[in-house]
């Protein structure tokens, strides 16, 4: 198989560890893309995506509250390469499915990766839509490659329910995400996809899932206006005041580093 280029990002906060990890990327790159995607192949199907890659780097896992902003740029790179790489192979079989996961951070998207019912998947890809100009791009890659994109949107009724999973989460695996940024995503990510829904139409298959008891209770129901409904109700800042209010309720619970992680990271 041959490897993508990897793009090296420019360092967002010039962190020694940062700068190391890229530095690893241009000497190391293609072993570390390559060594990535064995080890995220299962079942015939590939799983592709940023917080899987931070696991590739022996910093991260001795210390994921520590460094998980400084790992963020030398992932998203390998995630990259590694899909460009996939999408660049010939189609084998009926294999010509895309899954990309999207949610905000907490909806559920990790939890829902795994065997799907239909044989034609061949790529999970797990990705937070940050914007409607990347999101539009990886749609028309997996197009242009002739293969076809399922996005499978996750939400929650209330963004304190993601508050209250990311923190579960950090103290189970150490991955925390700030509050601002969560509230940013528990907003824009579903008007993202129903921005994509509008654009591409049947090119594009859509399923929307409400996440907001468990996985086992999650009720996949495909119809984005409704997840855009119950997102609406809240602006960034309302979403963020929530969620907020409700890291104040459980703080005294809540380990220091991933406290302050949550409150002023990023």
């Amino acid at each position: 198989m041959q490897i993508e280029p990897v793009a090296i990002p420019e360092p967002r906060y010039h962190h020694p560890l940062e700068l190391s990890l890229l530095e690893q990327l241009r000497g190391n790159g293609e072993e570390l893309v390559r060594a990535y995607l064995a080890k995220n192949f299962a079942n015939d199907v590939y799983f592709v995506g940023r917080d899987s890659a931070k696991r590739i780097f022996p910093e991260y896992k001795a210390d994921p509250t520590g460094t998980n902003r400084y790992v963020d740029g030398a992932a998203s790179a390998v995630a990259d390469a590694a899909r460009r790489t996939l999408l660049r192979q010939p189609i084998v079989g009926d294999r010509d499915q895309v899954v990309i996961l999207t949610g905000s951070p907490a909806s559920g998207k990790t939890g829902s990766a795994g065997p799907f019912v239909s044989n034609r998947v061949e790529i999970q890809h797990e990705t937070i839509f940050t914007s409607q100009l990347r999101a539009t791009e990886l749609i028309e890659q997996v197009l242009e490659s002739g293969r076809c994109p399922v996005v499978k949107l996750f939400y929650t009724d209330d963004p304190r329910i993601n508050l209250q999973r990311m923190i579960a989460r950090a103290k189970r695996i150490g991955r925390t995400v700030p509050i601002r940024d969560m509230a940013k995503m528990y907003v824009n990510v579903p008007e993202i996809v129903g921005r994509l829904h509008q654009r591409f139409g049947a090119k594009l298959e859509l399923r929307v899932t409400n996440n907001s008891e468990t996985l086992d209770l999650a009720v996949e129901h495909n119809r984005i206006e409704r997840a855009l409904y119950h997102v609406s109700r809240y602006t960034e800042r309302a979403a963020m005041e929530a969620m907020n209010a409700e890291l104040g309720k459980i703080q005294h619970e809540v380990p220091e580093d991933i406290l302050e992680e949550a409150f002023y990271g990023g």
